[in-house]
């Protein structure tokens, strides 16, 4: 689980993002906050993320304030979640999400630069989430969607043709 921004503000008010996960899986959700602060975190993790994945038993994080606050800590300990921090000298521990980041970041800085879609950039990010879970990946030998829900989904490319 990790987050960047602040990013220029999207229509929705949102200048965050929050990126949580699978490490078994590489499934990945995609959530636009409007604040970094913890109570907006804990607040989308409790009523977003959980009802739709169920309570995680780990969650692997960097030791950025929001994650690494006494609040978030208490919120884990209340779900029965064991809370891991990659060490701030060793952010590889943590590579796989690091590197998509990277990607994410990249792409999401692409799109706001393009004058039709700039405050729009968080109506995408469904979509991001989406083309990387359908993507096979050599590393588990399949696609996340598959490994998480059992079933492919047809790729975007799939279902809009005339689009790509």
């Amino acid at each position: 689980m990790d987050s960047f921004g602040p990013l220029p503000a999207s229509q929705l008010g949102n200048k965050y993002v929050l990126v949580v996960i699978d490490t078994f899986s590489r499934y990945v959700e995609l959530y636009g906050l409007a604040t970094n602060s913890q109570a907006y975190l804990a607040n989308i993790i409790h009523h977003q993320l959980v009802p739709q994945h169920g309570l995680p038993m780990e969650s692997l994080s960097d030791n950025g304030s929001p994650f690494a606050s006494d609040f978030i800590t208490t919120l884990a300990s209340l779900l029965d979640t064991n809370t891991l921090f990659a060490p701030p000298s060793h952010q590889q521990a943590n590579g796989f999400a690091e590197r998509f980041m990277g990607t994410l970041r990249r792409l999401i800085i692409s799109y706001i630069e393009q004058e039709h879609i700039g405050q729009q950039w968080d109506r995408l990010l469904q979509l991001f989430a989406f083309a990387h879970n359908t993507t096979y990946l050599e590393v588990i030998g399949n696609t996340p969607s598959f490994v998480c829900h059992e079933r492919y989904v047809s790729p975007l490319d799939q279902a809009f043709p005339l689009w790509f």
